[in-house]
């Protein structure tokens, strides 16, 4: 029976817990990753990964990363 114990405790220590990911920590973190770009993806899941709608929703991430990319570069041009 001790020896079973001691198993059983060295098994809780050694085993490993499933962190679980908070909603705040979630897919994408990008700051031109907006509620349009989280509906594209949304539509593109639903429809089974469709590959033409995979198709419009990576033009669609491409376009709103180059706008962004280009507003801020245009802002940090005005700061000087």
């Amino acid at each position: 029976m001790n020896l079973t114990h001691l198993i059983q405790c060295a098994l809780a220590k050694c085993k490993r817990t499933k962190i679980k990911k908070s909603e705040t920590n979630c897919f994408p973190v990008n700051a031109w990753f907006d509620k349009e770009c989280r509906k594209a993806r949304r539509m593109w899941k639903e429809s089974n990964k469709d590959n033409i709608k995979l198709k419009s929703y990576k033009q669609l991430l491409s376009k709103k990363k180059v706008d962004f990319m280009v507003s801020r570069r245009e802002e940090l041009t005005w700061e000087k």
